[in-house]
């Protein structure tokens, strides 16, 4: 059993304290359940000032986040030395509501996560030009825990953790039976909530098909017509779930390489997930 805070990777960690200054906003993206909550708590609890922690799936926060009203976001971090935000992508208009409050409170460190970059990075990233880092936080990363064990430890759990992937709460749990259980949770409770929500998709059946595909064929070239035709859908549809899945940590792409650099813009990209539980669950191969 791991300590969840000997795992924080602490490079981010470091570049998020180094970065959290006055008008300025760092935003930590980063699938859910990765621990992005968790390491806003150590961050908070190594800070001085006064800090003001808030979640953006709150209805409340949700208001007087989107308001725009300068003096209501006043009221909202008076006496606060920092704004913390979790889930921000959840807000309406949080760029502009950010923008107000860096512009008209230069004595404010804002620091706020999500899990669904493309919406939110769009968001803060254009009227923060110049005042915003983004960092990125992935499941646990052998080189993380390779700080606290020796070679004949991670020897033992290499396999366990090829089948059941990185997630904190995976790598912390105790036995296979739950190492299933929580990743059936993340499967079907949190791994599509982003591109349910943001594309108003009431069945998630065929965005866990295309996934299925995709772990079928991890490491070799994808043909966007055969998965249409598999998934009796068109190929822009499936290039637009492809590119959201991509923007919520699900999977990542790699493009082709050539000599000739020209081909390499033709050739087929190819696919992964970010963690080998959640292509494993998927499939229902553990």
């Amino acid at each position: 059993m791991y300590n969840l805070y000997t795992m924080v990777d602490r490079f981010i960690l470091n570049e998020i304290l180094k970065k959290l200054k006055p008008a300025f906003v760092v935003s930590l993206f980063g699938p859910r359940r990765s621990g992005k909550t968790f390491l806003m708590n150590i961050v908070r609890k190594q800070l001085n000032g006064k800090v003001l922690s808030v979640q953006g799936e709150n209805l409340d926060v949700q208001e007087i986040l989107s308001s725009q009203r300068v003096e209501k976001l006043h009221d909202f971090v008076k006496g606060y030395d920092y704004l913390f935000v979790d889930e921000a992508q959840s807000i309406p208009n949080i760029g502009v509501n950010l923008k107000l409050l860096v512009d008209t409170k230069p004595d404010l460190a804002i620091f706020v996560t999500g899990s669904a970059s493309f919406d939110l990075k769009n968001k803060i990233g254009e009227p923060l030009v110049g005042r915003s880092a983004f960092l990125n936080l992935y499941p646990i990363a052998q080189i993380e825990l390779s700080k606290h064990e020796d070679f004949l430890k991670t020897q033992s759990h290499l396999e366990k953790r090829l089948l059941y992937g990185g997630y904190p709460q995976i790598v912390t749990a105790g036995t296979d039976a739950e190492r299933k259980e929580l990743l059936e949770a993340i499967r079907d409770g949190y791994l599509l909530k982003d591109i349910l929500a943001l594309d108003n998709l009431k069945d998630s059946l065929f965005v866990f098909n295309l996934l299925r595909l995709i772990a079928f064929q991890i490491g070799k070239d994808i043909s966007f017509s055969e998965l249409a035709n598999s998934l009796n859908t068109q190929v822009k549809t499936v290039q637009r779930y492809l590119e959201l899945l991509e923007k919520t940590f699900v999977i990542f792409s790699l493009n082709g390489f050539s000599r000739n650099l020209r081909k390499e813009y033709t050739k087929s990209p190819r696919y992964y997930f970010w963690d080998n539980g959640v292509r494993n669950c998927l499939i229902s191969n553990l």
